[in-house]
């Protein structure tokens, strides 16, 4: 679960980095420092490869149901 709230915690910047990268800057109206959004995008994508390392790992050992609280 906590995978899953530093995405949802993180998903606005990242929205926001990505939108200033296709308008090549033009766009960046943030207070946060460029650097900051970089490590927040690389903290949001490591908890995303483990999330689904995890469902993977669940997955193969046969216990994932269709209502599982992770995936939910």
């Amino acid at each position: 679960m906590y995978l899953g709230a530093l995405v949802l915690l993180y998903r606005q910047l990242l929205v926001a980095t990505a939108e200033t990268q296709l308008t090549d800057g033009a766009s960046w109206n943030s207070n946060i420092p460029v650097e900051d959004a970089r490590r927040y995008r690389d903290e949001c994508a490591v908890a995303a490869q483990q999330m689904a390392r995890i469902l993977r790992l669940i997955e193969f050992d046969g216990t994932l149901t269709k209502r599982c609280w992770i995936i939910m």
